[in-house]
């Protein structure tokens, strides 16, 4: 997240507690009432939602559904990049999910969205898909790290998939990007260095004698990489593999591209 989660003073009518135990459950209980097209406010009354200096107000049942679902979301997304592991897994996947449910079930019932709503951006449909995007790479980025243990292959595909939704994050979202755009660099570079492993435990069985040149030419690219995302970069592996190819020297070649880095972001599980 690159900005505050939106706020709503409003609660006489809602019952939601937010940020509870029981948030999940009370915004899709308060979603329910007004799919079911149950009066839930009394007529005119007008819905509130603000971040900052920036505030927008409607009518709309549909605008308040919206708002409360994606509220809920944020304080995932937020409490997601707090954690490691599987608890930022599945807390990021609680976002997407219900980011997803947004752009497919509730955006396409909204049928008239006036121009004020848009004072704060998130109602918009490429500000949401970002986020839902971002919250895909986030879940992606915490396997293999902490108690989420994964094999190198399924680390380069996690990793390959968390820098392009990252990137994909970073053209949607309004605001300042970099770190995105840093963290989708990062994985690229992650990726590379499991690839490094791989090539050199290949060499060393024999299995691919210019598996040493490749691994180093993995490194070079990912130690670039770290080192331009603010990262401390990888030196010891780099001069583990340097060594390894001056056994043999061969010059480091990096293999085809995209044989190393290809997103493959599978179909996001109904459970999230």
């Amino acid at each position: 997240m690159n900005r505050s989660v939106i706020q709503n003073t409003q609660t006489n009518y809602r019952s939601i507690d937010v940020g509870s135990a029981a948030h999940k459950s009370q915004v899709q209980a308060w979603t329910d009432r007004i799919l079911g097209l149950q009066p839930c406010v009394p007529d005119g009354y007008r819905f509130t939602w603000s971040r900052d200096d920036a505030s927008a107000t409607n009518t709309a049942y549909m605008y308040d559904a919206v708002m409360c679902n994606l509220q809920y979301a944020q304080l995932q997304l937020e409490n997601s990049v707090s954690h490691v592991g599987k608890l930022s897994y599945t807390t990021a996947l609680k976002a997407a999910g219900t980011l997803q449910y947004v752009l497919t079930e509730l955006l396409p019932r909204w049928t008239f969205r006036p121009q004020e709503v848009y004072n704060v951006p998130d109602t918009a449909e490429t500000d949401i898909y970002g986020h839902y995007c971002l919250a895909r790479a986030i879940a992606y980025d915490a396997v293999g790290k902490a108690d989420l243990s994964a094999t190198p292959q399924a680390q380069i595909a996690a990793a390959a998939n968390a820098a392009h939704l990252y990137c994909v994050a970073a053209q949607c979202i309004g605001g300042d990007v970099n770190t995105m755009l840093n963290k989708a660099q990062i994985c690229t570079a992650s990726a590379l260095v499991q690839w490094s492993n791989v090539y050199l435990d290949r060499w060393e069985k024999e299995e691919d004698p210019l598996g040493a040149a490749k691994a180093l030419a993995c490194l070079q690219e990912a130690h670039i990489r770290y080192r331009g995302a603010g990262h401390r970069g990888c030196d010891e592996d780099l001069q583990y593999a340097t060594d390894r190819n001056q056994v043999h020297w061969v010059t480091p070649v990096l293999p085809p591209w995209d044989s190393l880095v290809r997103p493959r972001v599978s179909k996001l599980s109904k459970l999230s």
